[in-house]
């Protein structure tokens, strides 16, 4: 699993950060704007499908394509546009069995 997807998993479940995943909360969407914005964008572009091989990078996968983009484009139609991929990426996982392979939050 690539570096960057373990920053994305230790970000997002950082005990700190769990309270802030539903809230309008500015600082958190421009910290999520400034860590991973490049990367949510290379994620929306399929650029990152890879990282679906194994259970941890499927997962990073998916909040970076169902999570993410509510925070970078809070009140914006584009928190939506990926919808479809991030469906796509959870259902394969879940056939696979991905979630099951995890541990629980």
């Amino acid at each position: 699993m690539p570096t960057i997807a373990q920053d994305v998993l230790d970000f997002w479940f950082a005990e700190a950060n769990a309270t802030r995943w539903f809230v309008a909360d500015d600082t958190f969407d421009v910290q999520i704007r400034e860590r991973f914005g490049a990367v949510a964008q290379a994620a929306a572009e399929g650029r990152l499908d890879d990282w679906a091989h194994t259970p941890p990078g499927w997962l990073a996968l998916l909040i970076l394509l169902d999570q993410f983009p509510r925070n970078l484009y809070r009140n914006d139609p584009r928190a939506w546009a990926v919808d479809a991929g991030a469906r796509r990426v959870a259902l394969s996982g879940l056939a696979r069995g991905d979630d099951r392979q995890l541990p629980a939050v």
